[in-house]
């Protein structure tokens, strides 16, 4: 797993310094690196121009493309990206060519990356993996968020009328922003009921001011408008077999999900092997 942190603020600098501490809090998340961006577009809105400033910053684990070109905040252009998790298609899409050419990488995190900066959010349907992503736009004044269909990454964000926060933890979070925070009584008693906290279908957690995006959803920030706007891109209901698969097909189904997964550039413990 990796440990991603974003902010995006209008008014004021980022304070560099509180920004890296907050980032520090999430380091046993991402031993292999620890990398941060920072910039200051400007955009025309209908109330003048405007200067917004943005940080990045991730702690990495690395699993595909070892080197450090793959180190995150991936960044080109005006455009950056931090992002937890794994593609398991992303040679596929690669080979394809659906998300361009010439890259200067083997990772799946440059797949992605390519991908978004297309702009058409419905290459995330494309994807077979899990993820929870902060993709910055400078060219088109957008941020995207997204969470895999299972929701197996967390994505926390605080957001205000000058500021939003975008985290793989909430302790991140609070840290950076000083906040002070309560309990929502519902959400833990839900827990204590259920045992399960997350992932839930809504954007609230256990702490009031503070939400997640719900898995199988995908955000996007209007920076101009200062709005966010949640959709869901997949939805289990919708995926029906005619027939109910039978002890073989399953069995290949599983072997399948296993093979996948084998794509790491270090040693993966799991043992691969299917009954005859």
């Amino acid at each position: 797993m990796c440990g991603l942190f974003f902010v995006l603020q209008r008014g004021e600098p980022i304070d560099q310094d509180r920004f890296r501490q907050a980032l520090q809090s999430m380091r046993h998340r991402g031993p292999d690196h620890v990398g941060t961006h920072f910039c200051a577009p400007t955009f025309e809105t209908s109330r003048g121009r405007c200067q917004v400033h943005a940080g990045l910053g991730l702690h990495r684990l690395s699993i595909l493309d070892l080197d450090p070109r793959s180190n995150q905040p991936f960044a080109e252009g005006n455009r950056a990206l931090v992002y937890n998790g794994e593609i398991y298609n992303y040679r596929d899409l690669k080979h394809t060519g659906v998300a361009g050419s010439a890259y200067r990488t083997s990772s799946d995190t440059e797949v992605l990356f390519k991908l978004l900066a297309q702009g058409s959010m419905d290459s995330i349907r494309l994807l077979n993996g899990m993820w929870a992503f902060c993709f910055f736009d400078g060219e088109a004044g957008e941020l995207t968020l997204s969470r895999d269909r299972y929701g197996k990454k967390p994505l926390f964000y605080y957001l205000d009328d000058k500021l939003i926060c975008v985290s793989s933890t909430i302790q991140a979070i609070l840290h950076y922003l000083s906040l002070q925070v309560c309990f929502e009584r519902p959400a833990l008693l839900s827990f204590l009921n259920a045992g399960v906290m997350y992932p839930d279908n809504s954007h609230a957690t256990h702490f009031d001011r503070i939400k997640q995006l719900p898995p199988a959803s995908i955000a996007r920030f209007d920076i101009r408008e200062w709005a966010l706007r949640a959709s869901r891109y997949f939805s289990f209901r919708d995926q029906g077999f005619e027939t109910a698969p039978g002890d073989g097909e399953v069995a290949e189904i599983i072997a399948d999900a296993a093979r996948i997964r084998l794509i790491s550039d270090r040693p993966v413990g799991l043992e691969h092997r299917v009954a005859r």
